[in-house]
């Protein structure tokens, strides 16, 4: 296994883009410690940061220490696995297409953007745009999971495609704002205007936040026994599933009407 513990703590923003345990696995200890990384956007070699030990050959990482402004980490990974034992910087697992990510504490904001494979299991909160597009792109996430056992900012799951996001606590406002298909589950309520846009996919929720049923028509309160299966998914990814699936029995809202009305919006029966 691979460490890397901040030496001390930095008040600057730091960038580990291209650090992925799949890349580093063909590369000696030497060779890793002179990579470089970006700190204030000054380039200076990973050794000059981060106590850099261990063997990189079997693609599995540890990050240790305060790394709140460490961003970036497991950016366009493609298999291998990294374990976070504190809170960290944004960016994490962006774009990645396999492996595994778990984190002890809270993300910052774009966690799993435009991923397409994966696993990212968190057990604090994620910021806003958690599995969304970048800026300019038509897809967000396109696959894999995220796994949020706290709560989740805003536009969540902006322009989804494909896969799932499942969050135990609360989500902020656009939650599956233009989503395009995948699975969004919030334990907790939703912010405003959840759905919005959206053109196909699933949000379920727990609570809808005021303005989130504009463009959507209920379809009656109906027994859902996807949720069953939804429930066993989450579970068998390693995520305790929100109490809301202790029932598949739930309101079910369809749009956007404006924009083809094939999108579902659940939320249990009270």
């Amino acid at each position: 296994m691979l460490t890397f513990e901040l030496r001390h703590e930095i008040c600057e923003p730091i960038e580990v883009f291209g650090l992925g345990p799949d890349y580093l696995a063909k590369l000696s200890l030497e060779t890793v410690r002179q990579t470089r990384v970006y700190v204030a956007n000054q380039s200076v070699k990973a050794a000059d940061i981060f106590h850099v030990t261990g063997d990189p050959a079997d693609g599995r990482q540890r990050w240790a220490g305060d790394l709140r402004r460490v961003a970036g980490i497991g950016n366009e990974m493609r298999s291998g696995w990294i374990q976070i034992e504190s809170d960290v910087a944004g960016w994490l697992g962006a774009q990645m297409s396999d492996g595994i990510i778990q984190v002890a504490g809270n993300v910052g904001d774009h966690t799993g953007c435009e991923m397409t494979g994966g696993i990212i299991h968190v057990r604090g909160n994620v910021g806003s745009f958690c599995g969304s597009s970048l800026s300019g792109a038509d897809n967000g996430q396109n696959g894999g999971a995220i796994l949020v056992e706290g709560n989740a900012g805003d536009c969540l799951g902006q322009q989804m495609r494909r896969g799932i996001i499942a969050v135990a606590g609360e989500a902020g406002k656009c939650c599956g704002y233009l989503m395009r298909a995948g699975t969004i589950l919030v334990g907790g309520q939703v912010g405003r205007n959840a759905g919005a846009e959206m053109v196909r996919g699933t949000i379920v929720a727990g609570a809808l936040g005021k303005s989130t049923l504009r463009g959507f028509l209920s379809a009656g309160v109906q027994p859902m026994p996807v949720i069953a299966l939804l429930r066993r998914t989450v579970s068998e990814l390693g995520m305790v599933p929100p109490p809301i699936f202790s029932t598949d029995r739930f309101e079910l809202y369809h749009g956007d009407l404006l924009h083809g009305g094939r999108g579902e919006l659940l939320v249990p029966s009270t």
